[in-house]
């Protein structure tokens, strides 16, 4: 029986974009991250950072 955890995906925002494979999809990630950001600190919540990295 194996117990070891399967390997988890780097979920930082620079290997979320580079595991982006179509140029228009890198492109709509660099454009958005900034206006993400934005929402984020002006609510003061950072969770809008994970949601934006879940879509």
């Amino acid at each position: 029986m194996n117990t070891t955890p399967e390997p988890q995906p780097d979920r930082t925002l620079p290997a979320i974009r580079q595991a982006l494979c179509h140029p228009r999809d890198r492109a709509g990630f660099d454009a958005e991250l900034p206006v993400a950001v934005e929402k984020a600190r002006a609510a003061g919540d950072w969770r809008e950072i994970e949601r934006f990295t879940h879509t």
